[in-house]
């Protein structure tokens, strides 16, 4: 995939194109308005190329030996296929304008999922979706049977869990829908967390580690029973989360 700076090159490029491209489109449509004014014959034109029928592209051609063309007649037919080849002109340039136009609006799409998406971005997106899943846990009634060690990495699991989703529908997750699994499924899975976890662990010190685990994603010092468990407590969770968001992607 491109990099930005060579998506805005890209970009620049191609807009320039266009904006010449357009112009030209202008001044050939120009000339067509403008063609013929000032013409006037010098003397009578022929019975069978009368004024009404020099311009018209259709005039059926003399089976009769054709008188020779004044010089009127020759300027006029000089213009008629000056007339076509601006035609055919004005034709193939739309045609390019409106491939450009394509290929501008793929960088500017591709820009602005760069520009989001970029690693701090999604760094500061997951502390945002983090400080408001918090808020949400807090305001909830059953908050009350957590810890605050418990809450932290209830929050914690859940903005992984956000994160991996991120990773795999990126650019499905518009701000709506992120608001509807941050209220809907994300907050379930943080209390599925919640009762997982007072389960998995028996001690202070399996939650401390669990805390540590959730922090830095690092099962150092953990036992192997303790991650047995975790895992066992955790995988449902995982599943229903990531069934439910299902629903909300296109």
């Amino acid at each position: 995939m491109a990099s930005p700076i060579i998506a805005g090159i890209l970009g620049t490029g191609a807009f320039f194109a266009y904006q010449a491209m357009d112009k030209q489109t202008e001044k050939n449509t120009e000339a067509l308005a403008s063609f013929g004014e000032g013409l006037a014959p010098s003397k009578p034109v022929s019975p069978h190329v009368s004024g009404e029928n020099i311009l018209n592209d259709n005039v059926v051609a003399p089976t009769l030996t054709p008188e020779p063309q004044t010089p009127v007649e020759r300027v006029i037919n000089g213009l008629k296929a000056e007339r076509s080849m601006l035609l055919a002109d004005n034709k193939a340039l739309k045609v390019q304008i409106e491939d450009l136009k394509a290929i501008i609006a793929d960088l500017e799409e591709y820009k602005r999922l760069n520009e989001r998406f970029a690693p701090e971005t999604i760094k500061e997106e997951l502390t945002t979706v983090g400080n408001e899943l918090k808020r949400l846990l807090l305001k909830d009634a059953s908050i009350v049977r957590y810890d605050n060690r418990q809450v932290e990495m209830m929050t914690l699991a859940s903005v992984e869990a956000y994160h991996q989703l991120l990773k795999q529908a990126y650019t499905k997750l518009t701000p709506n829908i992120r608001n509807s699994i941050l209220n809907g499924p994300l907050a379930e899975y943080a209390f599925c967390i919640g009762d997982g976890i007072d389960v998995a662990a028996n001690n202070v010190a399996e939650a401390r580690a669990l805390l540590n685990y959730f922090q830095t994603q690092s099962t150092e010092g953990m036992s192997s029973q303790l991650r047995n468990d975790l895992s066992l407590v955790m995988t449902p969770c995982d599943k229903s989360f990531l069934a439910q968001t299902a629903q909300y992607l296109p």
